[in-house]
């Protein structure tokens, strides 16, 4: 169950993918980007506001077939938005940043982590040795972050960005008291009232394709909830819900671009950041480490 927020709502968006303004279309198959393998439990590992870190990793597992350690990913999206280490759960586009910035680390490489230090002492930057830092800092890694929703539908656009990226799409939403206790066959119901989130905590999830059941297509949702959430561990949005719930200000659905120079972005990413972490980002990147 999702009861403490592990991101807050989207403070700024970043510029839409060009296929995705092209238009989106949902004359695609059925697919499933997921590679089966992790269905990870964030609550299980004592990290229960880290779904910013377990979105972010689990999609890099899909890409590169590595298992990255969520905690690792926590700690440097704190960092890269000069927050104070802490378990209030982190800014979803800033997360998806600090793979481009810092990279990955897999995690038979993690010598510390959340279920055995605890989360607030993994959050905090200065507690992962210079090493590992390199190590994460020569991690294959994405090359930029973008906005999946076009001028077509929510639900429209995201199915298209998956599809045509190869890509998951990471949703920050409210996570309502209807989703709670998903049912059995994981279709997650309309919220009774979408616009009312007062009090409701934040969520950072990720589309992992398109299912068609009796003629309808769902859209695949991963929440690092276990195996034992809904349909082994997925559930599934209806167009009508995903679509209602991404009207709520706050919300975005974002990916990742995996091709291209990545130096651009990276300078573009440490300039939006020169009031928080500009000057720890120039004094502490791994280089030379």
């Amino acid at each position: 169950m999702i009861k403490r927020s592990g991101t807050r709502p989207i403070k700024r968006i970043p510029r839409k993918q060009f296929h995705v303004l092209a238009g989106g279309t949902l004359d695609v198959p059925d697919f499933n980007l997921d590679s089966g393998v992790l269905m990870q439990d964030q609550d299980a590992d004592g990290a229960p506001t880290e779904c910013t870190g377990y979105g972010v990793t689990d999609d890099l597992y899909d890409i590169n077939k590595i298992e990255y350690t969520p905690d690792f990913q926590y700690a440097s999206t704190l960092f890269l938005e000069g927050v104070k280490p802490s378990t209030g759960g982190a800014d979803p586009l800033v997360a998806m940043q600090s793979a481009v910035v810092f990279g990955s680390l897999q995690k038979s490489q993690a010598n510390i982590s959340a279920k055995t230090d605890g989360e607030l002492f993994i959050a905090n930057w200065e507690n992962w040795q210079p090493f590992l830092k390199t190590s994460a800092f020569a991690s294959k890694r994405p090359v930029d972050v973008r906005n999946a929703l076009g001028f077509t539908d929510s639900f429209t656009s995201i199915i298209s960005a998956a599809w045509n990226g190869d890509v998951s799409v990471h949703l920050t939403t409210p996570w309502y008291n209807e989703w709670q206790n998903p049912p059995e066959n994981g279709v997650l119901p309309m919220p009774a009232n979408p616009s009312n989130v007062d009090g409701l905590p934040w969520h950072f999830h990720s589309i992992k394709g398109k299912k068609t059941v009796n003629g309808s297509p769902l859209a695949i949702d991963k929440s690092w909830q276990g195996s034992g959430v809904g349909d082994n561990g997925l559930l599934y949005f209806t167009p009508q819900v995903l679509n209602a719930v991404l009207e709520v200000p706050g919300t975005s659905a974002l990916i990742f671009v995996m091709s291209g120079t990545r130096f651009v972005p990276y300078t573009k990413i440490m300039l939006q950041h020169i009031n928080s972490s500009f000057v720890p980002l120039l004094t502490n990147l791994p280089i030379g480490q």
